[in-house]
């Protein structure tokens, strides 16, 4: 009798488990695979609702927000940014907006916190009161120097080739190369006789013969910072450059240029033009930037003296300086006003606004430095939190927290 050819009870069994597991994988794996997928299209519709605030209040001008705020029952009111509409409160030294987006059968809740408290600091120092240009700057990091003019603590003080003049192979930094250099241009030629005059502690020490010749020590060595800024190509460019100034001159010039070139020495350490970026909310009459001048100064020298600088022209830009002490406690630099010299100027203040963490006096800000109780001075620290929206009565209340991003912002 012929076999008949054919699968057996128990390989049929075997096939339809083997099936049944395979297609258990790739079930698993197509709900895995969709589930990932609903996620990622979440985590970029959040991140895209994040970005889109962050963009949206950088733009939007605070201004006069305090007293269209104070109008409003409990300092809360329903305001028009962009393309939508927020609740608004102020309190606690911040504002904060939320408004509900739904998208699909998702529903969230975006919050906007404008901190114009964060970068403040209104302590007293020996005894005085300090009322602008007390901020937290921001760090050197922190800075693009695509846009910016960015001067580095290297830039001021790091040793440079020509520095390298030191005896016997000795590596000089710039302050140590420059003291040098005008303590050797202004002290008399050593002598070495024992006659000789012997470097003193400052003037009016004797030479040799009995004739009085001024010997100077680093003692009597100040150094000068001068920041200077130009308006370039009809005014879309800026020029940027800065010079270090050493002198044992006790002139106290208006102008960089007032120093006696016989009793100092002079360098440019830093120089770059940068295109200009016009800010979109700029106040009218002026020509606002989104562009700056960051001046990190070094922690190993302390200067007697910083100038400003800016090349008047009609298109009355208003350039924003910023000078970063590395020190968290500015002293032992003391007031901005005594260490910063502005050109004697009528219009200074409308084209130049400094901002620094060096503290000033009091009402010294119609100086051209900044009054931070003044809403158009204010720097802001961004805090924007999409939550998931949960249905609360007739709207939504929070839920978990999806992202949190930082931002600041200068007005």
């Amino acid at each position: 009798m012929k076999k008949q050819a054919g699968f057996t009870l128990i390989e049929l069994l075997v096939a339809i488990a083997v099936l049944s597991i395979m297609t258990g994988v790739l079930l698993r794996t197509f709900t895995v695979s969709s589930r990932i997928s609903v996620k990622s299209r979440e985590d970029e519709r959040v991140l895209n609702l994040a970005k889109d605030s962050v963009e949206t209040f950088k733009g939007y001008a605070f201004e006069g927000l305090d007293k269209e705020l104070s109008e409003g029952e409990d300092h809360t009111k329903e305001i028009t940014i962009g393309e939508n509409k927020w609740q608004a409160v102020q309190g606690g030294g911040k504002f904060v907006f939320t408004r509900s987006e739904k998208e699909g059968t998702s529903s969230y809740l975006i919050e906007v916190e404008a901190d114009y408290g964060k970068y403040s600091n209104e302590d007293a120092a020996d005894g005085s009161v300090m009322d602008s240009n007390l901020y937290e700057m921001p760090r050197i990091t922190d800075i693009s120097s695509i846009q910016n003019a960015v001067v580095s603590p290297a830039d001021l003080s790091v040793t440079s080739q020509e520095d390298k003049e030191g005896e016997e192979g000795e590596e000089l930094d710039k302050d140590q190369f420059l003291t040098r250099l005008l303590l050797a241009k202004v002290n008399p030629p050593e002598d070495d006789g024992e006659g000789g005059a012997e470097e003193g502690a400052g003037s009016g020490s004797s030479g040799s013969g009995g004739s009085e010749e001024t010997i100077y020590s680093e003692d009597d060595v100040k150094r000068i910072l001068n920041i200077m800024i130009d308006s370039k190509s009809g005014g879309t460019k800026m020029g940027v450059s800065v010079q270090l100034i050493y002198t044992v001159s006790e002139e106290m010039p208006d102008k960089a240029s007032g120093y006696p070139a016989a009793m100092s020495v002079k360098t440019g350490v830093f120089s770059t033009v940068k295109t200009l970026v016009e800010k979109k909310d700029k106040k009218e009459g002026k020509k606002e930037i989104e562009n700056g001048i960051y001046v990190f100064l070094p922690e190993n020298v302390e200067y007697d003296r910083i100038f400003v600088t800016a090349v008047k022209r009609s298109d009355q830009i208003s350039y924003p300086v910023y000078i970063i002490s590395p020190s968290e406690n500015p002293p032992p630099y003391g007031f901005l006003d005594d260490l910063l010299k502005l050109p004697p100027s009528g219009t200074t203040d409308e084209i130049v606004t400094v901002f620094s963490n060096i503290p000033a006096r009091s009402g010294s800000a119609g100086r051209g430095l900044v009054d931070k109780t003044a809403a158009y001075n204010r720097i802001y620290g961004l805090s924007v939190t999409v939550y998931k929206g949960v249905p609360d009565g007739a709207g939504l209340k929070k839920g978990e927290k999806l992202l949190n991003i930082t931002s600041s912002k200068r007005e």
